[in-house]
């Protein structure tokens, strides 16, 4: 089996988040040298964990930033994160292998009229990458990435903040009562709120749904990047137009590709995991939301195999524990395949290698290999460890011990006769 991993950072906040420790600071005028010691800075640690981990992935990964960078939308915070940004990331990562879209706070909402809300961060990340074009707020950005042979994973950055910074006018009776209140001579089009709709442009969801369709044989995972919730947050925010106005149709044009796919947001500060299906479409949306960058990220591990079919992914989220501790909070597994797939999809041995399994016991690794050899299947530990492991992707068997690097050591029982 193959794997790509993904770092999904959820919203920053910069500079904002600059000065939260891990101290419950009361006194502000403590030593600043002792301060440092006793209570490093969140975003340090957390950056530094995620540099950590992929640097031990060797080039296999992604980056995936989901808006909201600032809070304020200003051109030098935002260039002073992505330089940071850009300092810590491995020397050897390419413009295809990071991605980023606009949040709401990102935008400067006094250039919407001219459509210039986001020249800032086009400006910043040209700067860094040359003629890379990673922030692409008029089009979907699209890039490929080989996993194994003929396989690949497509990531699509969508801009979700279509209204924001946009206006409302003051319509109805609070018009009239608001001109009552003030003269005669006022103009109801001076009248406007400002909003911070999220929204996206349709004719990019029919460019996104028209571009995984082309790509649809099962050995491409679309993996979509956006700011905002395609479902309302668990906790209720009363405010006007936060939520996504279209997301129905979002859903309907992912949905209608008919294949798995993972979308990846921001937004909430939270970190639910939640799957979209519905009964008449064979589609699944695998939706997964990264909190705030001084809680933590997430890592999708995605699952390619041997037949270069995609089995799954998991989804860690790594939490700023108590103290300075980056450590694994919970490992979410998420299956694409049915257990009937693996005939198509599956390892072409999986069948000949369960045979000796049985489903009222659990047979132990070393014993399992003594069943096999007595049946006279041959095939080396690893190869068999591989089968094994997608056979667990598709339901087939349960395995104790699957972390363990030894066979031997595995705990295995057939699930399905």
């Amino acid at each position: 089996m193959r794997e790509l991993t993904l770092f999904h950072i959820g919203d920053v906040h910069y500079p904002q988040i600059i000065d939260e420790s891990t101290a419950d600071e009361k006194d502000s005028g403590f030593d600043d040298e002792t301060r440092r010691k006793i209570a490093p800075k969140k975003l340090n640690i957390v950056m530094r964990d995620i540099v950590s981990r992929a640097d031990s992935e060797k080039g296999n990964c992604i980056f995936l930033l989901s808006g909201d960078i600032t809070t304020y939308g200003d051109e030098k915070s935002y260039k002073s994160f992505v330089e940071m940004l850009r300092h810590l990331l491995p020397k050897e990562s390419k413009p295809s292998e990071i991605h980023v879209v606009p949040g709401n706070h990102d935008i400067v909402r006094n250039d919407f009229a001219d459509n210039q809300q986001y020249d800032h961060m086009i400006r910043t990340w040209d700067g860094v990458y040359k003629d890379a074009e990673l922030i692409r707020h008029d089009s979907v950005r699209e890039e490929t990435v080989t996993v194994f042979d003929s396989s690949s994973v497509t990531i699509l950055s969508l801009n979700t903040c279509v209204g924001c910074g946009g206006k409302r006018r003051i319509v109805g009776d609070l018009r009239t009562k608001i001109l009552d209140a003030i003269s005669s001579d006022a103009n109801p089009a001076d009248f406007y709120e400002k909003l911070d709709t999220p929204a996206v442009d349709v004719d990019h969801l029919i460019s996104v749904e028209s571009s995984i369709k082309a790509r649809s044989n099962g050995k491409n995972l679309p993996v979509i990047l956006a700011h905002h919730n395609l479902l309302p947050q668990h906790e209720p925010r009363v405010e006007i137009y936060t939520e996504l106005i279209n997301s129905g149709s979002m859903r309907a044009h992912l949905l209608n590709t008919e294949i798995p796919l993972i979308v990846c947001h921001g937004h909430i500060h939270d970190d639910p995991i939640e799957i979209i299906t519905i009964p008449e479409s064979r589609g699944k949306l695998v939706v997964t939301s990264a909190p705030r960058i001084t809680k933590g990220y997430n890592c999708i591990e995605i699952v390619v195999g041997e037949r270069g079919f995609f089995l799954g992914c998991r989804i860690k989220h790594y939490r700023l524990q108590g103290g300075s501790t980056m450590s694994l909070n919970k490992t979410h597994t998420i299956r694409f395949c049915s257990t009937s797939e693996f005939h198509e999809k599956g390892h072409k041995r999986i069948m000949e290698c369960l045979g000796p399994l049985n489903c009222d016991a659990t047979t132990r690794g070393v014993d399992y290999r003594k069943l096999l050899r007595g049946q006279d299947t041959k095939c080396r530990k690893t190869t068999l460890m591989s089968i094994l492991k997608e056979a667990l992707w598709f339901g087939l068997v349960e395995i104790s011990n699957v972390d363990e690097p030894d066979l031997d050591d595995w705990h295995i029982r057939k699930v399905v006769p």
